[in-house]
């Protein structure tokens, strides 16, 4: 049995979470506007719209059926996102 070093959790911790897709970058059209408080109804926001709630890491991206998490599953809407971002076109 090996036996971990702090520092080999640290690296392995560094790693996963460099993996983690930078919010504010899409991976299509790389530039999206700043992030703005969401001020309107989830349905009246364009596709292509992130959103996100400003105190955690990740977003929803509007898409024809619904809100997908950028790693997961669409649903109806972005839960408790609080900011929105659009694509530049």
């Amino acid at each position: 049995m090996s036996e971990f070093k702090n520092s080999d959790i640290m690296q392995a911790t560094a790693e996963f979470f460099s993996n983690i897709p930078d919010p504010n970058i899409n991976p299509e059209t790389k530039e999206y506007s700043e992030w703005e408080t969401a001020t309107m109804y989830w349905a009246s926001y364009p596709i292509g719209t992130r959103a996100r709630q400003s105190w955690e890491g990740g977003y929803w991206e509007k898409t024809k059926s619904g809100w997908k998490w950028f790693c997961g599953d669409t649903l109806p809407t972005p839960g408790a996102a609080d900011q929105v971002c659009f694509p530049k076109h």
